[in-house]
């Protein structure tokens, strides 16, 4: 069996759009922070508990560090082609900002990819040429920094909210104003960014390229990474224990971790390879997939959307059966995406996304794209 380093960030990515969408489906289905009340099903109030632990704020890290790392591997693939790399991240990102604006603002506020855009400047701004030990100082620096602030003011009573990210410090100096407010819509680049950094320092350290020599320590630090994570998360949503917002975080990006350093494992496996093998198709068609679910689900769930009508089945679906939606559509766009794959050398968005980037023509259709290279 071969190890690909390569297939294994493909199926990482796909395997992040099936958790995402576990969260997701949900807001689709309510609104974001939904919590059943007393009255609920029990078997409503065991998915949103699951979906919890296993999924929430985790498979939305994974995704993002997926976006760190693929930073490097393009950044790496430029330099060794002897081209300037600026340009061809500040037009991939001014695409990612544009895809932002239209699925964020237009189709639904859940959209990830504006703040993604947003992180992804201030990356080519300040961090590109980092050393990889920088990257991760300062990826840590701005992902536990605020909640290691935060947790001892709120043991002490000093405050009552959590500081969960970069921006939350930036608030404490800036008078309330119409200003103010308009930074809450950009909020969440605070969270993706450190979380780029530290995929970018990990993609430059051994765990990828070793993998092979490292599978019983790769094992090992996933379970005891996943044990300490869910359990912080059960606390939180199970126990109902006061760890705050600011400890969630971290139990957060502890499971993702656990997530990153299992996957890793398994795909030194055979097993393990077979069972993450559909999720490369979605991975490689990941912004397709995910702004699929959004059209897909807007039409089904929101009475009333910016474009859309909708069917509106928002709330007349219990919440138990959302997981098999989520699992069934991932299931159908696996079909999809591999049947698109054998035709045409990228996803519909990913293609004009190259184009874009690259500004030159380049065939979607494989056998067009062969007669190109023949002729």
């Amino acid at each position: 069996m071969v190890y690909n380093r390569i297939e294994l960030f493909d199926g990482m990515r796909g395997f992040a759009l099936l958790g995402i969408l576990l969260v997701h489906i949900t807001a689709f289905q309510h609104s974001f922070g939904y919590e059943p009340n007393e009255d609920a099903p029990l078997i409503d109030i065991i998915t949103i508990r699951f979906v919890q632990i296993v999924a929430e704020g985790s498979f939305i890290s994974l995704f993002a560090l997926m976006f760190g790392i693929g930073v490097m591997l393009l950044k790496r693939s430029l330099e060794k082609k002897g081209i300037n790399p600026y340009p061809i991240f500040s037009r991939r990102f001014l695409f990612l900002f544009g895809v932002g604006i239209v699925h964020g603002v237009v189709l639904w506020e859940g959209d990830i990819l504006l703040s993604y855009s947003l992180a992804a400047i201030f990356l080519l701004l300040f961090f590109m040429r980092c050393k990889p030990i920088t990257c991760l100082i300062w990826g840590i620096t701005l992902m536990i920094g605020p909640p290691f602030i935060s947790i001892p003011l709120r043991f002490f009573g000093h405050i009552e909210s959590s500081y969960i990210n970069a921006m939350d410090i930036v608030y404490l100096f800036l008078p309330y104003s119409k200003f103010v407010i308009l930074l809450d819509y950009f909020y969440h680049w605070a969270d993706a960014l450190p979380i780029f950094l530290i995929g970018m320092y990990l993609f430059q350290t051994t765990l990828f390229t070793n993998a092979r020599s490292k599978q019983k320590r790769n094992r090992n630090i996933s379970l005891a990474l996943l044990v300490l994570g869910f359990t912080l998360k059960a606390l939180h949503y199970v126990a109902k224990y006061p760890i705050g917002e600011d400890m969630l975080v971290i139990s957060q990006f502890l499971v993702t971790l656990g997530y990153v350093y299992g996957i890793t494992f398994l795909y030194t496996t055979v097993v393990g390879k077979r069972l993450f093998l559909p999720f490369e198709y979605i991975g490689k068609m990941s912004m397709t997939n995910y702004v699929a679910h959004t059209v897909t689900f807007t039409l089904i769930f929101i009475p009333a959307g910016y474009l859309f009508e909708g069917i509106g089945l928002i709330e007349k679906i219990h919440i138990s059966y959302g997981p098999i939606v989520a699992v069934v559509t991932i299931f159908l766009q696996v079909l999809i995406s591999k049947w698109w794959l054998s035709k045409f050398t990228a996803g519909p968005i990913e293609w004009v996304w190259r184009l874009w980037t690259y500004w030159k023509w380049t065939p979607i259709t494989k056998r067009d794209l062969s007669q190109v290279v023949n002729s």
